[in-house]
């Protein structure tokens, strides 16, 4: 039985794409003396923060409740017999704000500190479309393959044949996420936003028929 010659290789396509939407993590924090008021009082700063959202020009369903939290706050008993007692009541909402326009995010982020939000988890960095780069990386990667195994066919007198196999390997930009914490009214406008670049990645690798050549028919 005739054993079939093989050449097989690898190649890699990458794209740099800029992150093109940005999602912004944040939220409100209200404390007081009993549940009811915590909850009274952090409804309230949650309803002026939406309100600024969407006068800022934010859809209703770019915006999303991610957690609502309620919980005790205790005074510091250290080094006494006895248990800790209440003294107040903390409530966290937290929502996340979709934004496809990067260049608003600094003044956005001032608005939402000025409404009252007083907890900035964080702002993630995102391709909204990476299908393009992707396309672009595939078709570098296939251009390396064939290079390097044209290469090799010359090296062992032969040429390529039909391409017997490619195997894909694929990796889309993940979230970048950026600074979060607490800002001060203040400092919010002269938080810097950068999204940076982001690497699109295909890895193939592709079998090719040698035909003619060195090697043992």
């Amino acid at each position: 039985m005739e054993n079939r010659r093989t050449i097989t290789v690898t190649g890699t396509g990458t794209v740099q794409v800029t992150p093109d939407r940005a999602i912004i993590n944040v939220g409100v924090e209200s404390e007081a003396e009993t549940a009811a008021e915590a909850l009274q009082q952090n409804n309230q700063q949650m309803q002026s923060l939406i309100t600024a959202l969407t006068d800022a020009g934010v859809a209703s369903e770019d915006v999303q409740t991610q957690t609502v939290q309620l919980y005790p706050r205790y005074q510091d008993q250290t080094g006494e017999a006895t248990s800790p007692q209440v003294v107040g009541y903390t409530a966290i909402n937290l929502i996340s704000v979709n934004v496809d326009d990067i260049d608003s995010v600094g003044s956005l982020l001032d608005t939402i500190v000025q409404a009252g939000g007083n907890r900035i988890q964080g702002i993630t960095f995102q391709v909204a479309d990476p299908a393009p780069a992707m396309d672009d990386a595939r078709v570098s990667a296939m251009e390396q393959a064939r290079q390097k195994a044209e290469q090799l066919a010359t090296l062992a007198d032969g040429t390529l044949g039909e391409i017997v196999s490619i195997n894909e390997s694929s990796f889309a930009p993940p979230p970048f996420f950026g600074r979060g914490g607490m800002f001060a009214a203040e400092q919010a406008a002269d938080v810097p936003i950068e999204p940076g670049t982001q690497n699109v990645e295909v890895n193939l690798q592709v079998t090719w028929a040698l035909s003619g050549g060195t090697g043992t028919e």
